[in-house]
C-alpha cells in the first residue's frame, strides 16, 4: 500500500492517512513537477502510473508498464515530460508521458553496472545513473532521447545515493 496524508501547513502535522492499494511491493515514488502524477515501481516489475487528485491528495492509478527486468529506480526530469527507469540488466530507460500520464518508450541504453539510484539535473539536459563504483552520464535531448553513456570509474562499492544539486553545479554520492 501506499499512505497518503493530509499536512498542515502551520504546524506540518500530519493526518487522515489514506491508503491506496497498487499492487504488491511498492517501491520507489517519485511525482511529476506538476504534482498530477505519481510513477511507483510495483511488484517489480512494473511501473504504475497514478494520478494526483491536487485538492485532496489522493492516488487513483491510471496505467501500468510492464518490464521483463525489474525496475531498480525512477527519475522526472523538471519540465514532466519525461519519465527515467533504470532495471537490472543495468539499462536505464526513456519514456514520454502522454496526456494522461501514461509512459511512451523512447530508448534505452546500457547505464553501467548494478544501477542503484538515477537522476536528472535541474537543467533537465542530462542524466546521471550511479552504479556500484561508477557513474554514466546521458545527455537527453528535446525528444527524451538518451545518448550513449560516459562513464566515471570512482572505484567505490555500492554508491547507495547519488543527488544532483539545485544549481547542477555540484553532484554527491553516498558510498
Amino acid at each position: 500500500n501506499i499512505f497518503a496524508f493530509q499536512v498542515d501547513a502551520s504546524t506540518g502535522m500530519l493526518s487522515s492517512r489514506v491508503a491506496v492499494d497498487v499492487g504488491d511491493n511498492p517501491g520507489v515514488i517519485r511525482f511529476a513537477p506538476s504534482g498530477g502524477f505519481a510513477y511507483v515501481i510495483v511488484d517489480g516489475i512494473n511501473v504504475a502510473t497514478l494520478t494526483v487528485d491536487t485538492d485532496t491528495g489522493l492516488l487513483s492509478p491510471a496505467s501500468s508498464e510492464t518490464f521483463g527486468t525489474p525496475p531498480t529506480a525512477i527519475a522526472v526530469d523538471p519540465s514532466g515530460k519525461f519519465v527515467f527507469v533504470t532495471t537490472a540488466d543495468n539499462n536505464v530507460s526513456s519514456f514520454t508521458v502522454g496526456a494522461t500520464g501514461e509512459l511512451q518508450f523512447v530508448n534505452s541504453r546500457a547505464a553501467g553496472t548494478s544501477t542503484s539510484e538515477i537522476a536528472v539535473a535541474p537543467s533537465g539536459e542530462f542524466l546521471y545513473v550511479a552504479n556500484v563504483d561508477s557513474v554514466s552520464t546521458h545527455a537527453i535531448d528535446a525528444a527524451g532521447v538518451l545518448g550513449v553513456g560516459n562513464l566515471l570509474d570512482e572505484g567505490r562499492n555500492l554508491m547507495r545515493s547519488f543527488v544532483v544539486d539545485p544549481s547542477g553545479r555540484f553532484a554527491y554520492a553516498i558510498t
